[in-house]
């Protein structure tokens, strides 16, 4: 009797199946490879992501680059609106806007799209904030400035920041950043009410790539509602600490910057930090509106802040050290309750963070 024997796979599908096992090992594959509907789930959370990734159809990328690679930006915009002309409406839609002429795109293509992926460390401003603005309020720095900026022309839109995880050559130079500094960047860009973050670069020959992991897992822990979250104005500082405020309807996020990293020199590239280990006490006053009250508290990978009642008003005092701080406060909503000063849980918590 004759033996038969399977026919070996080729080389090309022996590719083929290796590049989708990696699609799925990064997350680069939703529904069979289709766009994301723009009202799931996860479109609308906060994403961390690989810069790889941003190109993947789940993304829902349309285009790269209107500012040059599609002729003109007129001949970009009439291709874009083509593009989505012919798309499923309910499909996630996305751009990446470059180096060039960032504000200019932003203005004239957001309102066409629902997210745009861009690096907002590659200019800088000196426009600081206006009196009514919630986000880093009575901060003014050349790349808070900026991230001001870029979210006012995005609108609604969901903003994805590009992080260079070596750090942009116009702010560092020839040095790497260090991850404190690449920290501080996060926070200031979560602060500024970007939706996502996306890494540029190698993350494995990166000497603090586990830390940063462990970081960006963290995050990932309330990536519902910082995707859904918006800037508020009922949490300021005591003294002249950096502090940002947003809210979803179930949290509030108050992130805090530490001022001894990110400092720029006259030629506006960062300096050295002079205190590398210097802890940073802080102080922000709480608020909430009538109705809302919290019912605990923690702090991103650190130990839960103490509350205390001031008046009519919450306090939280904590002590971090690192670029920066986010302090997670979970609430419940209810017709004529008042803010506590603590409850079970923000005890339980506390003691959980307590060495």
């Amino acid at each position: 009797m004759r033996k038969t024997s399977m026919a070996k796979p080729s080389i090309v599908v022996l590719v083929w199946y290796v590049a989708l096992g990696l699609q799925i090992l990064l997350g680069e594959t939703h529904a069979g490879g289709l766009p994301l509907s723009k009202e799931s789930a996860e479109a609308k959370t906060f994403w961390v992501i690989h810069e790889s990734q941003a190109g993947a159809k789940s993304s829902g990328m349309l285009m790269g680059c209107p500012a040059h690679k599609h002729g003109t930006p007129d001949e970009a915009f009439e291709r874009l609106e083509d593009i989505l002309k012919a798309r499923p409406s309910h499909q996630l839609s996305s751009i990446w806007v470059c180096r060039a002429n960032q504000t200019e795109i932003l203005k004239r293509f957001a309102p066409l799209i629902d997210q745009v992926f861009i690096n907002p460390f590659v200019h800088l401003s000196d426009q600081g904030p206006a009196s009514e603005d919630f986000m880093w309020p009575n901060f003014k720095h050349p790349v808070v400035n900026r991230l001001r900026e870029i979210r006012a022309n995005g609108g609604e839109k969901r903003l994805l920041a590009c992080v260079n995880l070596r750090g942009e050559t116009s702010l560092f130079g020839k040095r790497p950043a260090s991850f404190e500094e690449i920290e501080w960047m996060i926070f200031a860009t979560i602060g500024a009410n970007f939706q996502g973050l996306v890494w540029r670069g190698n993350l494995n020959r990166i000497p603090w790539a586990r830390r940063l992991r462990r970081f960006a897992d963290n995050l990932k822990r309330y990536a519902d509602d910082l995707g859904t979250a918006r800037p508020v104005g009922w949490v300021k500082p005591i003294g002249s600490q950096p502090v940002s405020a947003i809210c979803s309807e179930k949290t509030l996020f108050v992130v805090l910057l530490n001022p001894h990293y990110m400092t720029l020199d006259r030629q506006q590239a960062v300096r050295l930090p002079l205190k590398l280990s210097a802890a940073q006490d802080a102080e922000v006053e709480i608020s909430p509106p009538e109705g809302v009250t919290i019912t605990s508290v923690e702090s991103l990978g650190s130990r839960a802040p103490r509350l205390y009642r001031d008046r009519n008003h919450i306090r939280a005092r904590c002590r971090f050290a690192g670029g920066g701080q986010m302090l997670v406060f979970h609430l419940s909503h209810g017709s004529g309750s008042k803010p506590n000063r603590t409850s079970p849980n923000t005890m339980k918590l506390r003691k959980e963070h307590e060495p």
